[in-house]
């Protein structure tokens, strides 16, 4: 199964130690997960201004979960969909 964790579920997977951290190496094991560049942008700029990683250290947290996950593009919606 394709799966794409958001942006939250990443960001918890990095800075912690629980429940999100045990749930992205679950499903990488088992599934397989994808994300989008500006999935991990988002994630770059949340790293960086919540929790004060340096731009160092926000790309190596990017690189380790992204050798563990595939790259897909975004669709582009006709209209907002919410």
């Amino acid at each position: 199964m394709r799966l794409l964790l958001d942006t939250n579920v990443l960001v918890a997977a990095v800075v912690a130690r629980g429940a999100c951290a045990g749930l992205f190496l679950h499903c990488s094991v088992r599934h397989e997960l994808v994300t989008s560049r500006p999935l991990l942008d988002e994630l770059r700029g949340v790293l960086s201004r919540k929790f004060g990683f340096s731009p160092r250290e926000a790309d190596g947290a990017i690189a380790l979960l992204s050798a563990r996950m595939g790259q897909v593009e975004p669709a582009v919606m006709e209209s907002r969909v919410c």
